[in-house]
């Protein structure tokens, strides 16, 4: 069976990633990705059930790098990671199908759902099941929430929250309990987006893969015969807390998603914030961060000539994110050859320079598992 470490995995994927991303323009960087990088891996022996049951989003990149020539794969895990992404093209038509519903429920009551992380990213991949999500992202005006939250009851979903860490019972009840009014009051007030819409289907299209699906996931049911899924959709009114509302909603792309036009994130506002989360996450959390560094990578590609970049400049400078883009400036500049403008980079290290609690140094090699940096001697201030 496959076996490797989270070193091995991630800067393999990072590679794979960027190769997509750029439609083939980053070939041959993977030996280049982390020079310099000091430090021991953090290592996670997986075997292929392993990675399906909990990283399962490394299917579909494992077998983009296995055809490139970048991983060998025994016949065996090879065949098995393929029928994982089967499994991932019948999710992804579900949910797709999931959201024509959703906005056409909240468009009735004028409300005009934005989409962002996995619905939005899947469009930008050659297949859109090469990122497999578990649930869906929904942005909605502040003002606009309990609408929304109206709109998915009357397309069949229930609000609550699952108990025991299983959307399912072991009867194969959904498992949904009323979420307490304190505690949404609380989420309103104190964060950014309210946990969870859940909506049970039945999947007979996923019957011949039980094999696969019986080491699962908290939200999938399983039986000899039978398969039912449960669609979560994260109800968002903000990215962040303490965000405004005029930042994120200061305009929107299209998308055709089944044959419906539905809103999603600004360019900017994605690549900021995954930049964001990557550089984060890397940093504070001490958590494998790569395929944030990848979903920032295709918005800045695939929107590089038609970016805002003074609005990216007011960003950083309102959030306090010059760190983040800095590096991420960086990053793509050396890995795909599309810099930031040098009026924007020499603006990000000013302010890094005026405010250096802000600047906790690059944050690439710790974004694969690397741990730890041997000093902060290639920061700005070096």
């Amino acid at each position: 069976m496959y076996k490797s470490s989270s070193f091995d995995i991630n800067s393999t994927i990072l590679a794979t990633g960027l190769f997509l991303a750029t439609n083939g323009e980053t070939r041959d960087i993977s030996s280049k990705i982390l020079d310099g990088a000091v430090g021991e891996p953090r290592s996670i022996p997986l075997n292929s059930a392993e990675v399906y049951a909990s990283q399962r989003k490394l299917i579909p990149y494992l077998l983009y790098a296995h055809a490139g020539g970048l991983l060998p794969l025994s016949l065996e895990d090879e065949r098995y990671f393929r029928r994982c992404n089967e499994v991932f093209q019948i999710r992804a038509n579900l949910f797709e199908r999931c959201l024509v519903d959703i906005s056409g429920s909240m468009k009735q009551g004028g409300i005009d759902p934005v989409l962002f992380k996995g619905d939005d990213l899947r469009q930008h991949y050659p297949d859109p099941w090469t990122r497999p999500s578990a649930d869906s992202d929904i942005l909605v005006h502040p003002k606009e929430l309990v609408g929304a939250s109206e709109a998915l009851i009357s397309a069949g979903y229930k609000h609550g929250v699952i108990k025991a860490g299983r959307a399912f019972s072991e009867d194969g009840k959904l498992r949904i309990y009323d979420a307490n009014p304190h505690s949404a009051r609380w989420v309103h007030e104190s964060h950014h987006q309210i946990h969870a819409f859940y909506r049970e289907f039945n999947c007979p299209e996923l019957v011949p893969y039980i094999d696969i699906l019986k080491g699962g996931t908290k939200y999938e049911f399983v039986t000899a015969n039978e398969v039912r899924i449960a669609h979560i959709v994260d109800l968002h009114f903000n990215l962040a807390y303490g965000m405004e509302p005029s930042d994120y909603f200061h305009h929107f792309r299209s998308l055709n998603i089944g044959g419906t036009s539905m809103s999603a994130l600004a360019p900017e506002m994605s690549i900021c914030f995954y930049a964001g989360r990557a550089y984060y996450d890397a940093l504070i959390s001490n958590v494998d961060s790569v395929y944030d560094l990848i979903d920032a990578a295709i918005y800045y590609y695939k929107y590089y000539h038609d970016l805002d970049w003074d609005w990216i400049g007011y960003y950083c400078d309102r959030y306090a994110a010059w760190a983040p883009l800095y590096y991420f400036g960086e990053f793509v500049a050396r890995f795909m050859q599309r810099p930031m403008p040098n009026v924007l980079m020499e603006k990000l290290a000013e302010s890094m320079l005026s405010n250096r609690q802000f600047d906790l140094g690059p944050f690439i090699p710790k974004s694969l598992g690397y741990l730890p940096f041997g000093s902060r001697d290639s920061t700005i201030f070096a």
